[in-house]
């Protein structure tokens, strides 16, 4: 008869998958860098966020984003209001592009505040990489929204 604390009724751990979690880091990388490119970009910069909440549940970190989806709302609110502010186009088009290039840094500077902050249960020595993907990812919806605006402003003109 066995007991509860005999090995045999005792449920093993699970140990994620060390290789496929660095090669899905990769891929997240990759991917957020193909996604940085404006418009052609926007499925794998979906699919780069993607993987990144599925690594960071499979390895035990906060797979939490909710931050950065809020900041990507607020900078398409933000970039769409101060073009609508300005009056001149000259100024409008190059305040949109400047703060469309400025707002990926802030971004940037959450992704940091977040990685050094956590560190997950498991071992994932492409995990700097899936932040790196994750980041370039949302860069590239922001830049896709500025150019979107710019290009709406100059067909309406």
């Amino acid at each position: 008869m066995t007991s509860p604390a005999s090995p045999s009724t005792r449920s093993p751990t699970i140990q994620p998958d060390r290789v496929g979690i660095i090669r899905r880091s990769q891929r997240c990388f990759i991917f957020g860098l193909f996604g940085l490119v404006p418009f052609f970009g926007l499925g794998l910069a979906w699919q780069a966020i993607r993987l990144h909440r599925e690594l960071a549940k499979e390895t035990g970190e906060s797979p939490d984003l909710t931050p950065f989806n809020r900041c990507l709302i607020v900078s398409v609110f933000a970039l769409a209001l101060f073009f609508l502010m300005l009056e001149t186009d000259d100024d409008r088009d190059w305040a949109v592009l400047a703060l469309g290039f400025l707002l990926p840094i802030f971004q940037g500077a959450l992704f940091w505040q977040q990685h050094q902050r956590s560190e997950p249960p498991y071992w994932n020595p492409g995990r700097n990489l899936a932040y790196w993907g994750v980041w370039l990812a949302f860069t590239g919806l922001i830049l896709s929204a500025t150019f979107l605006i710019v290009i709406v402003d100059a067909l309406l003109r």
